[in-house]
């Protein structure tokens, strides 16, 4: 009896063991069933989220950039206000091709679309006008006039002769500047590869009797030229 007992006793702890040693290999071999496509599938989660993030940066990059490029031409700013004088200001400006001509044109015409009460002329040195210059005149929404004058035989080529022609236009065509609402108007030689201050046009040449002439900054590698007035008379220029 003891002896079957003991084997008994045997046989169960052999028996439990076999079926314990049945549920481990049973549940690790669903551990590997289970486990092995979870962890694809994170993997594929993660390898995908970091693609769905990069075209979502990317989409919002190109969001903000196509809305830039909606952005208007010109900043709009508040028109300068005039100090009352019923004065047309026309601005005479010479023009020639070179490497930095449009740039320069962009500048100048920045500063002019903000002045009330302007007419530009712009002389091109040539034979004929250009299309990119006019498109920039276009966009002031001033008026204006664009014509070509090549340097007659004998001028500098420093703009002289287009002035003089720019000024027989005004003294052939002064009623269609100045229009109904202005009873006189004031000159202003004005060239394109400077840069100017609203206040010039409204605090100052607006208000020219009959001459003004003012300093002007960094001119051949001066610090300021302007004239000696004496008196007040124009004697020398320093």
């Amino acid at each position: 009896m003891p002896g079957n007992t003991i084997k008994v006793f045997g046989d169960k702890l052999e028996s439990q063991a076999l079926q314990k040693g049945c549920e481990e290999d049973i549940e690790k071999h669903c551990r590997r069933c289970i486990g092995k496509p979870t962890m694809r599938t994170l993997n594929k989660l993660r390898k995908y989220g970091i693609y769905v993030l990069f075209f979502m940066l990317l989409f919002a990059m190109v969001f903000q950039f196509s809305a830039d490029l909606r952005q208007p031409a010109y900043p709009v700013f508040k028109m300068a206000e005039t100090n009352g004088t019923n004065r047309i200001i026309i601005v005479v400006t010479p023009t020639y091709k070179r490497m930095t001509r449009i740039p320069d044109m962009l500048r100048m015409a920045n500063t002019l679309s903000h002045v009330k009460d302007l007419h530009w002329i712009v002389v091109e040195d040539g034979n004929r006008t250009i299309p990119a210059v006019e498109e920039i005149l276009k966009r002031t929404n001033l008026p204006y006039t664009y014509m070509a004058h090549k340097t007659a035989v004998g001028y500098p080529r420093r703009g002289w002769y287009q002035r003089t022609m720019a000024l027989k236009f005004i003294r052939s065509n002064t009623s269609q500047i100045l229009g109904k609402e202005h009873e006189e108007g004031v000159v202003y030689f004005g060239d394109d590869d400077n840069s100017y201050d609203i206040r010039l046009f409204t605090e100052y040449i607006r208000n020219v009797k009959t001459l003004g002439i003012w300093a002007v900054g960094l001119v051949g590698g001066t610090v300021v030229e302007a004239p000696k007035v004496i008196d007040g008379k124009v004697n020398a220029f320093t």
